[in-house]
């Protein structure tokens, strides 16, 4: 970037508190005393809201802050990698039964039938290979 734009462009920190901040905005939008319907449209729209504004975020990562970041911090990646996988591990660990359960409900219905078949049928046949 050139000093211009550098000095009218926030920081990669400064953006992500406004990310962060706006998210927290729109989550408190939301009061469990609400009406069923109001708390419906709500939900609806701090969904799509929430979505728009990860999806705009997540992009905005891969394609400005992580190259910028890689071209800095080319020496230190491989400890960093290391650093946050461990991380990531001890924050899911305690939720590991939650998440299977959620990605099964994510699921459609013919993706779980075919995975369930295509396991009886795996089972089926090393069984037959064993006998043989």
């Amino acid at each position: 970037m050139n000093p211009i734009t550098s000095a009218l462009t926030p920081s990669a920190t400064t953006m992500n508190r406004l990310d962060h901040a706006n998210v927290l905005a729109t989550f408190q939008q939301y009061r469990a005393s609400s009406r069923p319907q109001f708390e419906f449209g709500l939900v609806n729209s701090t969904y799509m809201a929430l979505m728009r504004d990860v999806l705009r975020h997540v992009a905005e990562e891969e394609t400005v802050r992580l190259p910028e970041a890689e071209r800095l911090l080319q020496d230190h990646l491989a400890e960093l990698r290391s650093q946050m996988m461990k991380r990531r591990l001890q924050l899911v660990a305690p939720r590991t039964a939650d998440t299977a359960v959620n990605l099964a409900r994510a699921l459609p219905i013919p993706s779980i039938a075919l995975l369930a078949g295509a396991t009886v049928a795996g089972l089926l046949l090393g069984r037959q290979m064993t006998r043989d």
